[in-house]
């Protein structure tokens, strides 16, 4: 599981950035100043959540390299930015949200990562 999720979450993000980088210098989108590259990190790179190691760790990674290429990119006039988004129900984590921890955090009772019981008191 771990090379599929940094496949996919790292590798993925950094070539993908590559090659839209280049295309958006080669078209004059970046000389005209209208070049963004927006990635898809999630809370989950800022919050070690229990039991989702390569999942939090390839997600600092996304956040990581994002930031990286925003600076190195600023000369060009490439901006690059992530979105960062918390919890969001799907096939995969339905059972989850069933959960009294996840109907907690879709309620909004609680902050992360202490609605998941992750964090010692």
């Amino acid at each position: 599981i771990f090379d599929e999720t940094f496949t996919v979450n790292v590798r993925g993000v950094y070539f993908g950035a590559v090659e839209a980088a280049r295309r958006m210098i080669a078209s004059g989108v970046a000389e005209a100043g209208e070049a963004r590259i927006i990635n898809i990190a999630s809370i989950a790179a800022f919050e070690q959540l229990g039991g989702l190691s390569v999942y939090c760790a390839s997600k600092a990674a996304c956040a990581s390299v994002t930031k990286t290429l925003a600076r190195e990119w600023a000369r060009p006039r490439i901006a690059v930015n992530a979105l960062c988004p918390g919890y969001i129900e799907t096939e995969i984590n339905a059972h989850w949200f069933r959960t009294e921890g996840g109907e907690k955090v879709a309620a909004g009772n609680r902050p992360y990562p202490h609605a998941l019981g992750l964090t010692r008191t």
